[in-house]
């Protein structure tokens, strides 16, 4: 796979591109996987742009409130953070299963260069999308595999994951996909706020593709412009299209998903709940009958149901599925662990799977939980984030060039500056100790292999990590006392 990648005059022509959807089928036609480009890679710059034009939009239009920069920083660096683990080690792993079905329990074989290839896979690829989505959220995913002339048979393999709606607990599958809806804002930015345990599990759905002949080559392409597709439509600054262009506006919305769609995905109002799965169409939820129009009398709240108070960037990232494993460890039989792990999160024993809907709280005008830092500390936050986001980028835009040591290198720094940023914003003490090491790691990281192409990047990033270091005294000064507030007031929280 040809993962080396130059700015050229085309460059920010294909980024934008790439964010739309808008690739002819000759385009899409690849033979060999080597040649498959990165196309969601390729598609993050342009994304970044339309980030920055959504918070000027809001801004302008006096919705500001709508738009958190620390907010944005979770969600860039939870995406570089994942972004880092898929490529630098989970890399090729989830796809292996779909080679393996392919070259061996196949049923036919489509051809690599058909437009009904390209359609088969533009549909088969987002009708497998909304159904692990909605299985993530439904515990409803079933996939069903048939072999052929094997020393063993799989009939049926059914994927159970939680669940309808998330108040107390998560359960497994959820826990996966629950950093994605923690976030009270929604903007661009949240477009990039997944999780690296989905990748563990959501190849699975799209395994019938492979039994069915689509080739290797157009899944990859197609899987990558779906979810560059999803990135554009977090955003609270579109209104519905049927205003901006009624009859073709309306015909859109009854096809695709738009943001007014997907902004009724992420709310906790109750008529928000589980509904609007689908990644490009949302006619897979009119038809299947999870799909909720957007009530212009009711404003939405964003979220999830146990609210998040925290920035954590690593911490939000793995909470959620340890806090599952340890219910399921705490039950006294085996059925209700099984059932505390593939159950709804309201379940507890003696009642239905997925607990009682009567039990489920109203959220709707809850207050946001948000963060007040000194402009100076936030300022150093912001920094040291954005140059994480673009080491990612650097290396990832050259990974066939790098070693599997600078990778791993790669990967090292993003867990420590997660862990010790996330620190810092929630006023963790150990952060005062981590912080240092972490900046000498990376200073010495940068100095000792090529993480990035030019000498003037290293430079700059070399800049960043000194001046960081001769501002640790103050950052460790506000993080000692903040610290020590939290310590002071724990007891009296209610938990």
């Amino acid at each position: 796979m040809n993962q080396t990648i130059t700015i050229s005059d085309n460059f920010w022509e294909y980024s934008a591109r790439a964010n739309f959807y808008l690739f002819p089928p000759t385009d899409t036609y690849v033979k060999e996987l080597k040649d498959v480009s990165p196309i969601f890679l390729r598609a993050i710059p342009f994304m970044m742009v339309l980030t920055v034009v959504e918070w000027a939009i809001l801004t302008l239009a006096g919705k500001a409130r709508n738009w958190s920069l620390h907010d944005a920083i979770v969600n860039f660096s939870s995406g570089s953070l994942t972004l880092a683990v898929n490529s630098f080690f989970l890399r090729g792993i989830e796809f292996s299963g779909y080679l393996w079905v392919y070259s061996n329990l196949r049923i036919t074989t489509l051809p690599w260069d058909s437009i009904y290839t390209y359609l088969m896979a533009v549909v088969g690829v987002d009708f497998c999308s909304y159904f692990w989505h909605r299985a993530f959220h439904e515990c409803k995913g079933v996939v069903v595999f048939q072999s052929v002339e094997m020393c063993f048979r799989v009939d049926i393999m059914r994927l159970c994951f939680s669940v309808v709606s998330e108040y107390k607990e998560v359960a497994l599958g959820w826990s996966f996909h629950y950093l994605h809806h923690s976030s009270e804002y929604f903007n661009m930015s949240l477009g990039v706020r997944f999780s690296f345990f989905m990748r563990i599990i959501k190849w699975v759905f799209y395994l019938p593709l492979a039994a069915l002949g689509l080739p290797p080559p157009a899944f990859l392409i197609h899987n990558q412009l779906g979810y560059a597709w999803g990135m554009w439509y977090h955003n609270d600054a579109c209104p519905k299209f049927s205003k901006i262009i009624p009859g073709i506006g309306h015909l859109i919305e009854y096809i695709l998903v738009t943001p007014s769609h997907h902004r009724v995905h992420h709310g906790v109002n109750p008529y928000c709940i589980d509904k609007n799965f689908g990644q490009m169409f949302i006619v897979w939820d009119r038809m299947f009958g999870t799909f909720a129009e957007e009530r212009e009398d009711e404003h939405i709240t964003y979220g999830t149901m146990s609210q998040v108070n925290s920035n954590h960037i690593f911490d939000n990232q793995v909470r959620p599925t340890i806090e599952v494993l340890q219910r399921a460890a705490s039950m006294p039989t085996f059925g209700d662990k099984l059932k505390a792990l593939f159950y709804g999160p309201g379940w507890a024993p003696g009642t239905p799977r997925l607990g009682i809907p009567e039990d489920i709280p109203d959220m709707r005008g809850r207050k946001r939980f948000e963060i007040h830092l000194p402009h100076w500390f936030s300022a150093y936050i912001f920094v040291n984030c954005s140059v994480l986001f673009y080491t990612y980028v650097q290396m990832a835009f050259r990974l066939k060039a790098v070693t599997l040591w600078e990778q791993r290198v790669n990967l090292a720094i993003h867990l420590l500056t997660c862990t010790s940023v996330g620190g810092l914003y929630d006023g963790r003490e150990y952060s005062v100790w981590l912080e240092p090491l972490r900046l000498l790691f990376y200073l010495v990281s940068v100095l000792a292999i090529p993480i990035f192409s030019t000498l003037q990047e290293t430079a700059v990033v070399v800049g960043v990590c000194l001046v960081s270091l001769l501002t640790w005294p103050r950052v460790s000064a506000i993080t000692l006392s903040r610290a020590t507030e939290a310590s002071a007031t724990a007891p009296n929280k209610v938990n």
